[in-house]
């Protein structure tokens, strides 16, 4: 992230255009598949942030993305090259899926586990999450077995950390502070 008050501007105009063609979710979508599609090719990383002409990028996005993505998706992308921002599209992402999301009530919450999550689980956590934020809830579940037990939640910027190594590293620091 470079500027985010300039991904904003950019990131609200496009909403303003997915929003009167009805393509909010595709453009969120295409704008995802860009970023992790960029970002798990190092050679395409390379030519897109690169110091590679801008005819040569849009060209190459063209030929990738150009039958994957929204023909507004398309368009954007190749003004945000020909303006030589590229450099700004994962921060733009993210604040378009930020829009997204709020225009839907929608909140994004990362849930990490010590073991892989069952349905019953993931619907009662959902539900309460629910209930605690005001929101609907899309979860982002992932498995970390480092935490030994229990689950790591992340909503925006608030970490509620339940899991036995939090709780393990609390104790230690207990212990350690009072001398024993």
């Amino acid at each position: 992230m470079r500027n985010r008050s300039l991904a904003r501007r950019y990131a609200t105009a496009l909403m303003e255009l997915a929003e009167q063609q009805s393509l909010v979710d595709q453009v969120r979508g295409d704008l995802a598949l860009v970023v992790n599609t960029i970002a798990s090719h190092e050679d395409l990383w390379k030519a897109f942030y690169g110091q590679v002409e801008p005819e040569v990028k849009q060209q190459l996005v063209s030929e990738i993305f150009g039958s994957k993505v929204s023909d507004l998706t398309s368009k954007f992308l190749q003004f945000l090259i020909a303006k030589r921002r590229e450099d700004e599209l994962e921060t733009i992402s993210g604040v378009f899926k930020d829009l997204a999301y709020q225009q839907k009530n929608l909140v994004d919450v990362e849930v990490t586990a010590a073991a892989e999550l069952d349905g019953d689980q993931l619907k009662a956590l959902k539900r309460r999450l629910k209930e605690m934020t005001g929101n609907e809830v899309e979860l982002q579940v992932a498995v970390d077995p480092q935490l030994l037990g229990g689950i790591r939640v992340k909503v925006g910027d608030l970490v509620i950390d339940g899991s036995v190594a939090a709780r393990l590293r609390m104790l230690t620091k207990q212990l350690q502070s009072t001398g024993v």
